[in-house]
């Protein structure tokens, strides 16, 4: 494959979950390319980019209702005895910027924007009052909060969130509900099968199949071995999980100003994190930066004037035929 959309459906359902500051729902929130993410980072903003790019993104796109359904998940969670303060929705540097840097600025600053989107989410759970609420609890009253907060299967490891009912996801579940997810959500679902049909119908061309081996080759002239370019930012992305989820570990023990001091590498007098090794994040956030600009270059020498055209013609046919629904996410967030 060559092109690859990042999925608007886990994040617009998991949202009430994966802002409440809770490590539980971090695991796993954003695979390579995001809400909306992909290609478009690296070949300038698709239709499907454009579309939000008013509203700063995707995510921020979403802010609004997000915020909406926090105060729901609050409302939901203090009605059985828990504290909760609703959380605000976490935007990336990478992906507020990517309507307002060039192409080759934005890959130069952040590569895939990977690693900013993991450190990001990381540090706005480390900074949640409900981060702290949980970690100060008994192991025992942690299981009924999360279980109150994301459903029992989630909290006995038993299932993803994303891949349960809305009903059955607690009260991160009902706060979308009350907030006019489930139809929303139905719909995205429905042109996240068709988004991603398009891009196998895509990249099974024959032109464009020769054009990925074309790219390939160029990769490899600079030193990388990878097939296409979703092998390239999901190797990244699999490596920076690795390297990052001792830190989700210790949410809720280590302060916010310990974390920082444990990222950058310059923790003077604290223990730091086990397992954890700041060097081995700063390499690959160099590498995710070296990488991606091989990956520009290469994609624009051999893959950008023929994958684009046909790209872009499937994505605005779909926009067109899920207007609506791609209009009430902008909608919902008020």
């Amino acid at each position: 494959m060559n092109i690859e959309r990042g999925s608007l459906i886990p994040k617009f359902v998991r949202v009430a979950a994966a802002g409440l500051g809770l490590a539980v729902a971090i695991a796993g929130c954003s695979g390579p390319g995001g809400l909306l993410g992909g290609d478009s980072t690296a070949a300038g903003l698709s239709p499907v980019d454009s579309f939000f790019a008013t509203q700063g993104g995707s995510e921020a796109a979403l802010a609004g209702w997000q915020t909406a359904v926090q105060e729901s998940v609050a409302v939901c969670m203090r009605s059985q005895g828990f504290t909760y303060e609703p959380a605000a929705p976490p935007v990336s540097e990478s992906e507020a910027n990517k309507a307002s840097m060039s192409v080759r600025e934005w890959t130069e600053q952040f590569g895939y924007g990977l690693a900013n989107r993991h450190l990001n989410q990381i540090k706005t759970l480390a900074t949640s009052t409900n981060q702290q609420v949980v970690g100060a609890l008994p192991a025992d009253q942690q299981n009924l909060y999360i279980a109150a907060l994301t459903g029992p299967a989630v909290a006995a490891g038993q299932a993803d969130i994303n891949s349960l009912p809305l009903n059955e996801q607690g009260c991160s579940g009902q706060g979308v509900l009350d907030n006019g997810g489930e139809s929303v959500a139905a719909g995205l679902a429905a042109f996240n099968q068709a988004l991603a049909d398009g891009q196998n119908q895509v990249n099974a061309n024959p032109v464009v199949t020769q054009a990925n081996a074309e790219w390939s080759r160029c990769m490899a002239d600079k030193g990388y071995d990878f097939a296409n370019r979703i092998d390239a930012r999901t190797n990244i992305d699999q490596r920076l999980r690795t390297i990052t989820e001792p830190l989700n570990l210790v949410l809720g023990t280590v302060s916010p100003d310990h974390l920082d001091d444990v990222i950058s590498g310059d923790a003077a007098g604290f223990d730091g994190v086990a397992n954890f090794t700041a060097t081995d994040l700063h390499a690959i956030q160099e590498e995710e930066k070296a990488v991606a600009n091989a990956d520009l270059e290469c994609y624009e020498q051999h893959l950008a004037a023929v994958v684009e055209p046909v790209r872009n013609e499937m994505e605005t046919a779909l926009i067109e035929e899920f207007r609506p629904q791609l209009e009430a996410v902008v909608g919902l967030s008020g």
